[in-house]
Formats: C-alpha cells, sequence, structure tokens
C-alpha cells in the first residue's frame, strides 16, 4: 500500500466549516489509490479570493483568478505538497462550468450549506454560505 502523507488544514475563509476528519478519510482514500512516492506533510488552506489572489501572483507571477493553487512535493522538507483553494473562486468556476446551485441551507442554526452539481451530475456539498450576489 502507498504511504499516505499527514494532511494539514489551515481555514483562514472566516466562513466556511469542515469536518477535518472527512477530509482526512478524503485524502487517506485519494493516496492510497497509487504509488506515488509522497510523504510527509501535504498542506490545504482554504483563501478568501483577495488572499489567494496575492500568493498566485507573488509566487506564480500571475494575478489572474483561480480556485486552486498547487505547490509540487519537497522531500528535502518532508513536504508532500501545497493545496491552496479560493473559495471564492471555486463557487464561480462551479457554476461557470455549469454546475447548478441545486440548493441551500443550514445543517444547524448558523451553520451554512450550498450544494453544487458538477458537470457530470455530482453533488458536491460545500458547509458555508458565498459572499456572491445571487
Amino acid at each position: 500500500m502507498a504511504s499516505v502523507p499527514t494532511v494539514e488544514v489551515n481555514n483562514l475563509y472566516p466562513d466556511l466549516t469542515f469536518s477535518p476528519a472527512r477530509i482526512d478519510r478524503f485524502f487517506h482514500e485519494i493516496f492510497s489509490l497509487h504509488q506515488h512516492g509522497c510523504s510527509g506533510d501535504l498542506s490545504v488552506v482554504f483563501l478568501d479570493r483577495s488572499s489567494h489572489s496575492q500568493i498566485h501572483g507573488n509566487f506564480l507571477k500571475d494575478f489572474r483568478p483561480t480556485d486552486v493553487i498547487t505547490f509540487p512535493a519537497d522531500p528535502s522538507e518532508e513536504m508532500a505538497g501545497e493545496i491552496c483553494v479560493s473559495v471564492d473562486q471555486a463557487i464561480e468556476e462551479a457554476k461557470a462550468a455549469g454546475g447548478p446551485i441545486l440548493r441551500r441551507g443550514e445543517h444547524c442554526p448558523g451553520a451554512p450549506v450550498v450544494y453544487i452539481a458538477d458537470p457530470d451530475g455530482y453533488e458536491i456539498e460545500i458547509w458555508y454560505e458565498p459572499h456572491l450576489g445571487d
């Protein structure tokens, strides 16, 4: 079986809630699918559009909006890689790709959720309310 990196999640998006256990299970399944040679820590960070654009510009010299930025593994630093997600942009990209918002609601009071369908019809659950003028 392939090794599974340790996942470190940083949530810098105030309206996003998630289950760390579900994220760990997700990445455990992904990394268990094939030999990848990654070990160490996988850093995942959720950001607002402005912070994400700043990282995109500073490190990749490209200030255009994007939903996800990835940085490769660095075995010398015991890093399995880094994933930076713009929550705002991810919602816009999903909608632009034809992923309609199926429904909105709350898991419990104060914990909003939105369900989007991806282009293949699979339902994606996001636990927050995007700040878009819908």
